[in-house]
């Protein structure tokens, strides 16, 4: 009797710990799957913060335009010939005609940091601290005094583009 008492035991006592090492072997594993998840959980936010960070940069350089591609002086032929080849991508086509194309890529350039809506004192303000060229003042000092909403109000109300 007191043999299979302890024998009972025995067993008793082999079944807890099997249970407890299979609950320490479950633990274990669940948390080395805890710390793969993590680290991939963290590896997914750095490639979105990188991937924020390229479209920020990207939209930044786009928004501000290359000054070397702006036109110093009205060559005859050139800006046309660039224009016309422009205009032969396929799409909807309106038809623009530009005073000076030098002027009218300069005023932009200068404007496109300028948050609108504007006034006429504003425009010219800001553009004669910008610019040292009287011809492109000279141009805005001619424009109605209201408020502008954008680049190509301005345009057109200086008569650089009809």
């Amino acid at each position: 009797m007191i043999s299979s008492f302890v024998y009972n035991v025995i067993i008793a006592t082999r079944l807890a710990n099997n249970t407890i090492f299979a609950s320490m072997e479950a633990f274990n594993t669940s948390m080395l799957q805890a710390k793969d998840n993590t680290k991939d959980i963290s590896r997914i936010g750095v490639n979105i913060s990188r991937s924020f960070g390229q479209t920020l940069n990207s939209a930044n350089n786009t928004n501000r335009g290359d000054p070397t591609q702006i036109p110093k002086e009205d060559a005859p032929g050139e800006v046309e010939k660039i224009i016309s080849q422009q205009g032969g991508i396929e799409g909807q086509r309106k038809e623009v005609n530009v005073e000076s194309y030098s002027k009218t890529a300069s005023l932009g350039q200068i404007l496109k940091d300028l948050n609108f809506p504007a006034n006429k004192a504003k425009i010219v303000e800001f553009v004669e601290e910008r610019n040292p060229h009287a011809d492109i003042v000279s141009s805005l000092q001619k424009i109605q005094d209201r408020e502008y909403q954008n680049v190509s109000e301005v345009a057109k109300a200086a008569g650089l583009v009809y």
